[in-house]
């Protein structure tokens, strides 16, 4: 695959995380976005790899960067770091501590992680708004800036190795 230049960045954006992880969530094939070009993508990925291997590394970066922002935005309100092997009664506690600290932000992490980490839960949005207390109005909000603050992580990210390897542009 062919690494993107610095103006192909921009054809990241929140539509393609959305995408992304709604085929995460469903089992589906990923889409082929630009998204599997990004130098910080391309740097996980081994040179020979299947297109399902590739599309599982993606994965498996995309849901280690969602956790560590995930974690990060927890600690600043001392709460303790998710523990990805825990139960379900313990997730439904954390996603209820998430939505009592009034932080979109850490809010749309939450929802990142317990609904495209977390596959394994199976939350809907509904089970989203009777556990952390919302309307569908705000779950949905929450999710879309969820999908923009991990476009702009993404970006940011990518940023980095182009402005310190110059021969990417």
């Amino acid at each position: 695959m062919a690494k993107l230049s610095y103006h192909q960045v921009t054809d990241i954006s929140p539509q393609i995380i959305q995408a992304i992880l709604k085929a995460i969530r469903f089992s589906r094939p990923l889409p082929n976005t630009a998204l599997h070009n990004l130098s910080i993508v391309q740097a996980q990925i081994p040179l020979v790899v299947s297109e399902t291997m590739q599309d599982y590394l993606l994965v498996d970066w995309l849901s280690h960067e969602i956790v560590n922002q995930y974690n990060q935005h927890r600690q600043i309100y001392q709460l303790p770091p998710v523990d990805q092997q825990c139960n379900y009664p313990a997730l439904l506690i954390n996603l209820d501590e998430d939505f009592t600290q009034n932080n979109e932000h850490l809010e749309a992490w939450s929802l990142l992680y317990h609904r495209y980490v977390r596959v394994d839960l199976r939350l809907s949005s509904t089970d989203v708004q009777n556990i952390a207390g919302q309307s569908d109005r705000n779950i949905r909000r929450r999710q879309r800036v969820g999908y923009t603050l991990l476009c702009h992580h993404i970006l940011s990210l990518e940023r980095t190795i182009l402005e310190h390897n110059p021969t990417h542009y």
